[in-house]
């Protein structure tokens, strides 16, 4: 393989694996943006259930009209959550996001059977006791799951940031190599030099002695 051949496939293998990081850059910016959206959402949806959960708690505690009408309106809140609605989106990229949307319906489906038994004012009675314990259970099996989730976004965001760091390094590296090998080349003119002493030495390998170089008394390459 002649010298020329060489560097070209050299310019040709910096500029594929250029394209190759800058490629694994854009992919994984669009990751991390993903996995920065849902984590954004599990923290609401977290911020949601506490409420939701504390109103529940102060209601049995402390029964009255007043704390009645904030856990309706949050229950209602709850219900048409964004944040739960868009969560469902991610259900085919992380499994731990079906579960959690199906113990949202079971915990929605035993609140309004909590309020059911709160109109008919059975505040003492057995089921609403046993009604308010599932709602509790649930809510905790919820936030541990959540929990885990978010420790998985957590990790995949610590994988995107370290891909995303060594697919630009290794961009900016390549590029800096071609940067400094076309100054070396417009500057010196070193790169010229070897072509044409390989263009040379391809004439008198096929006995043409026709070809020169010309002579530069302070140039060692042409002087050789």
């Amino acid at each position: 393989m002649t010298i020329r051949k060489k560097i070209t496939l050299f310019f040709i293998m910096v500029i594929v694996l250029v394209l190759l990081a800058l490629l694994v850059t854009v992919y994984n910016y669009r990751a991390f943006r993903i996995n920065r959206d849902l984590q954004d959402i599990i923290h609401r949806s977290i911020h949601e259930l506490d409420n939701t959960a504390l109103l529940l708690d102060e209601m049995l505690v402390s029964p009255n009209e007043r704390v009645r009408m904030q856990l309706r309106m949050q229950e209602d809140s709850f219900r048409s959550s964004q944040s739960f609605i868009r969560l469902s989106a991610y259900r085919d990229i992380f499994p731990l996001v079906r579960p959690l949307v199906e113990k949202r319906k079971d915990f929605l489906t035993l609140l309004e059977s909590f309020f059911l038994l709160l109109d008919r004012d059975e505040y003492e009675s057995a089921d609403l006791e046993q009604t308010a314990s599932m709602l509790f259970v649930i809510s905790h099996e919820m936030k541990t799951n959540m929990s885990v989730l978010h420790t998985q976004i957590q990790n995949r965001i610590a994988r995107d940031n370290l891909l995303f760091v060594s697919s630009a390094l290794v961009s900016l590296l390549a590029l800096t190599v071609l940067l400094l090998f076309n100054l070396v080349w417009i500057r010196r003119g070193f790169l010229s030099r070897i072509l044409r002493m390989d263009q040379l030495a391809g004439c008198i390998a096929h006995g043409d002695h026709c070809g020169v170089l010309p002579v530069d008394a302070d140039d060692e390459l042409s002087g050789l």
